[in-house]
């Protein structure tokens, strides 16, 4: 990696992370004042203990019955924030990462990048790393509004159980950061890159809440990086699910190398 290329390309998307962090810290700081409101209101918890399967499975809450009829703040946080953070959060990944080789070539600065003394995987890694800044960035932002929300209300819960719940999260979408840079150094156009990376993020999901309905078919949900996303299980158990971080850290490992291998060989002035 290079400094000054990371700090160049850090400079210039700066305000977008802010307008994304901004955003979640706002989100997560109203969705912990706003559950002493909900868990209280009346039907609230029948309501979600009598959502469909798929739709648990999708919000991240798959398997879980509400104890007593009560709608708890870890059942609150995942339902409202945890459970859609990563599928969020991974649209930034997919245009951020997307564009990183795709996007400089089609401007037609890749040249004048390369013609300065730095190898290809410096460029790669430095724009990659900017991705990276920006996507903890955002999870930094996301862990403070949540925790200034736990502050305004009265609660028992886990300050380490809420910061553990988005750690799975953030690796979830590192990996799908990684095979979009792996799709922008395979394509270098940006329209194929974000259809690419969109389309199989989308898949993903889909399979995941969708394999329980397909009878015998049900295990290929194990295919879906989805389906090793349990922030419920996390924030309840006050415990990184180390299987499922592991699969997301090999996948953003083999994607980013297989990235650069292709970018190493790629004829970019064709």
């Amino acid at each position: 990696m290079r400094r000054s290329l990371f700090l160049a390309h850090l400079k210039m998307g700066r305000w977008g992370v802010v307008a994304w962090a901004g955003s979640f810290f706002v989100f997560g700081l109203f969705v912990m004042y706003m559950h002493p409101f909900m868990a209280g209101a009346e039907g609230m918890s029948s309501y979600v203990e009598n959502l469909p399967e798929a739709i648990k499975i999708a919000g991240g809450f798959g398997g879980v019955s509400l104890s007593g009829g009560l709608l708890s703040l870890e059942i609150w946080v995942v339902t409202e924030f945890l459970g859609w953070w990563p599928l969020i959060v991974g649209v930034y990944a997919i245009f951020a990462a997307g564009g990183i080789a795709a996007r400089e070539v089609e401007r037609g600065t890749m040249d004048l990048v390369l013609a300065q003394p730095v190898r290809r995987y410096q460029v790669l890694a430095s724009k990659f790393a900017v991705f990276l800044a920006g996507l903890i960035g955002i999870a930094l932002a996301s862990l403070i509004g949540l925790i200034l929300g736990l502050a305004l209300i009265e609660t028992d819960a886990s300050l380490k159980a809420i910061s553990l719940g988005l750690a799975p999260g953030l690796l979830l979408v590192l990996a799908i950061g990684s095979y979009s840079v792996l799709f922008s150094c395979v394509f270098l156009d940006s329209r194929k890159t974000l259809t690419a990376s969109g389309s199989l993020t989308a898949a993903l999901y889909i399979l995941n809440f969708m394999a329980p309905s397909l009878g015998k078919l049900e295990p290929v949900n194990r295919l879906s990086l989805f389906y090793y996303y349990r922030p419920y299980q996390v924030v309840h158990t006050s415990t990184l699910d180390w299987t499922g971080a592991g699969i997301f850290l090999a996948v953003a490992v083999v994607c980013f190398v297989a990235a650069v291998v292709v970018f190493q060989r790629r004829d970019i002035t064709a």
